[in-house]
């Protein structure tokens, strides 16, 4: 299931356990990382706890591959459900870790809360498809927002304050604004 982060009602309840697997991805790296910090709020992780939280990065999953897949196959001593992150946000060798889920099937993960981090990876890629198609997964596409979503929020606030701008000092502003959400909010 492809998810909106930027619908701001997304996070404002718990997320259905049936969910499991979450895979945050786009070009808005700081849209990532609000995204990634909100869920982890949600699914109430616990980064501190080594006994149900396992974080793997590009190097620690590609020269340890068997600790990633015999954490995904093992329970949580503990009432708490077990967390792995694979954060590939600052991945250099995308096609590496492509190829070690190229024949993993997400959708036989069930004990497990899979979180899945990445600013190379795009919807056409062989592990996001294979992630949007599994029934247990939420994939949060972060992207950029166009320039009209932009330029139409921009004149509600301004409205909201009773400031008038004209055509084109509105879109003077909008050029001068990041992209990048997380400089934003």
């Amino acid at each position: 299931m492809k998810i909106n982060p930027t619908n701001k009602d997304i996070f404002s309840k718990k997320i259905d356990q049936s969910f499991n697997i979450f895979l945050i991805f786009g070009n808005n790296l700081g849209l990532i990382d609000i995204c990634y910090s909100k869920l982890l709020k949600n699914l109430e992780v616990n980064l501190n706890n080594p006994f149900t939280t396992n974080y793997f990065d590009e190097n620690s999953l590609s020269n340890n591959i068997e600790s990633l897949f015999d954490e995904l196959n093992s329970i949580s001593v503990f009432d708490e459900k077990k967390s792995i992150i694979i954060d590939l946000r600052q991945s250099e060798k995308k096609s590496n870790v492509l190829e070690i889920f190229k024949d993993f099937n997400f959708s036989e993960i069930k004990d497990v809360q899979l979180i899945i981090l990445s600013y190379s990876l795009k919807q056409t890629d062989i592990l996001a498809k294979k992630i949007i198609n599994s029934e247990n997964a939420m994939c949060f596409t972060c992207y950029e927002e166009d320039e009209y979503s932009v330029k139409n929020n921009l004149k509600e606030e301004l409205a909201k304050i009773n400031v008038r701008l004209n055509e084109y000092q509105v879109h003077e502003l909008i050029n001068k604004f990041s992209k990048d959400s997380k400089l934003i909010e």
